[in-house]
């Protein structure tokens, strides 16, 4: 399901300073097992605390492999368990010590026999729960440890993690290719349709559909690099559809310079995504989900007695782009307002006259006014759960789903120089990063605020506080469309993380 490589750092490398943001640090970090994980008992946050536990003494290279999810108990309020396997080479010394402190049965009692080895099932282990039995050995530097009885059988045959050697996976070859590993560094493969599921089924709402319909579910493997570079990361991700198509609103994208992508990014908030597009193949796409994507927006379209071509796609431009927005209060929350580039400003305003023109006649929705940032309506739409707020800011059409959606755009827009502020952070991690001159989209995010909020509402655990400190904030790409030309569509996203 997913396969995790930590190099080692290169033989000489001065070690890192305090300041330096390493792969390792990051990994080693209480603070991201609090943050992916706030139920201690997670899945995640249980895979993170076990690998955390072994980094410190990591004198070579480590392998982490989660082989599955399974549920912990019965009923639907069952935890998941993650099935993992881990090879890790220790120093002579720790290894040593490891394998004494094995035989000395205070920390685990002899299992099996495997190949001539010897396994260890640590104690108070649960051998009738599913992923409860934890068995560890060491063999000569390696320490391999498994909760799965399978996965330790096989290490201990091929003293490897993998259920088959990858560089014999078609899949793996090929991205592995299009990406350098240098020391330090984490690789990281999965296989999609798995991690793609989970994914879709933690993903509600308009994020939800927006995944299902941007055809990324069509992937069938992911494979990731994360190397330490200018006091942050730099991670460089693959995405491979395969087939040589998206089906899905993805495939709508075009390349536009970088850096004039970077001057349309969202302004203020939390930061955001701008892609170049071109409306015009949304009415010529073909494929499931392509049709499916707008098959729903003319659905939409109809319901309120407008037509897809005439009244919107002929009025868009060739930029669409997502804003994060944090309130903060009592009840902190996270909004995400959507926005549409229009050939005007008064072709946004047409586009929004019309709709709120036909949406009140047939009552499914109604006209507020807001002396900020103009007008706004707020619409009904069939089996929605919510209501879409709708409002026009310059030559965006602007839609959220939460009251002050649009108000909040407007606000962030007029502040100019934290506008300049994201272009140059933009900019700058284009530059660290080295990609095309021409992409599909540039991002820029600062969580700092959402982290220092997380930061104050999660309870202080046994060691202290927590402190979301030491994780990177601010995150900063692209997202490119590659090798189309050769039947198979990979997407790139590149991004340097920093505090």
């Amino acid at each position: 399901m997913l396969y995790l490589a930590l190099q080692p750092a290169a033989a000489g490398r001065p070690a890192a300073t305090a300041q330096q943001l390493t792969v390792q640090r990051l990994l080693t970090d209480p603070a991201l097992e609090r943050l992916v994980g706030a139920d201690p008992a997670s899945a995640a946050a249980v895979a993170l605390g076990f690998l955390r536990g072994v980094l410190g003494r990591v004198a070579g290279e480590i392998e982490l492999v989660l082989l599955g999810i399974v549920p912990a108990g019965d009923g639907p309020a069952a935890r998941s368990r993650a099935l993992l396997a881990l090879r890790a080479v220790l120093s002579a010394g720790d290894a040593g010590r490891m394998a004494e402190l094995l035989r000395g049965r205070t920390l685990a009692q002899p299992l099996r026999q495997i190949s001539g080895h010897q396994t260890f099932a640590l104690n108070q282990a649960d051998a009738h729960q599913a992923g409860e039995l934890v068995e560890v050995a060491v063999v000569e530097r390696a320490l391999l440890v498994a909760n799965d009885a399978r996965a330790m059988a096989e290490m201990l045959g091929n003293q490897t993690v993998t259920r088959r050697p990858l560089a014999q996976d078609e899949r793996f070859v090929a991205l592995r290719a299009r990406l350098s590993v240098s020391p330090g560094s984490l690789l990281v493969y999965g296989d999609w349709p798995r991690l793609g599921r989970r994914l879709a089924a933690a993903t509600g709402g308009m994020p939800g559909r927006l995944l299902h319909w941007s055809g990324v579910e069509g992937a069938r493997s992911v494979m990731a690099v994360v190397e330490p570079r200018d006091n942050g990361l730099c991670t460089t991700a693959l995405l491979d559809i395969g087939d040589g198509s998206l089906d899905g609103w993805l495939d709508l994208t075009q390349t536009a310079p970088a850096r004039q992508l970077a001057a349309d990014l969202p302004a203020g908030g939390l930061g955001g995504l701008v892609l170049a597009v071109d409306p015009a193949g949304l009415l010529a796409g073909a494929g499931e989900r392509m049709s499916s994507f707008r098959r729903a927006l003319a659905d939409g379209c109809h319901e309120i007695g407008l037509d897809l071509e005439r009244h919107f796609v002929r009025r868009l431009g060739k930029r669409g782009s997502l804003q994060l927005l944090f309130l903060q209060g009592e009840h902190s929350q996270l909004v995400s307002a959507y926005a549409f580039q229009c050939k005007s400003r008064a072709a946004a305003k047409d586009m929004f006259e019309d709709a709120l023109r036909a949406a009140r006649d047939l009552r499914l929705g109604k006209y507020v006014p807001i002396t900020r940032s103009g007008d706004q309506l707020e619409l009904w739409l069939a089996g929605a759960d919510e209501p879409a707020h709708v409002g026009v800011v310059e030559d965006l059409l602007v839609v959220g789903f939460h009251p002050d959606a649009v108000t909040l755009v407007a606000d962030e827009l007029k502040k100019a120089a934290r506008q300049k502020k994201r272009d140059l952070q933009a900019v700058q991690a284009l530059q660290s990063l080295g990609g095309a001159d021409k992409v599909a989209g540039v991002f820029a995010f600062d969580f700092a605020p959402l982290l220092e909020a997380l930061g104050r509402e999660q309870p202080a655990h046994a060691d202290g506080a927590t402190d979301l400190g030491g994780i990177p904030c601010r995150h900063a790409g692209s997202l490119e469309l590659l090798g189309r030309a050769d039947g198979r569509a990979i997407v790139r996203v590149q991004l340097l993380s920093t505090n």
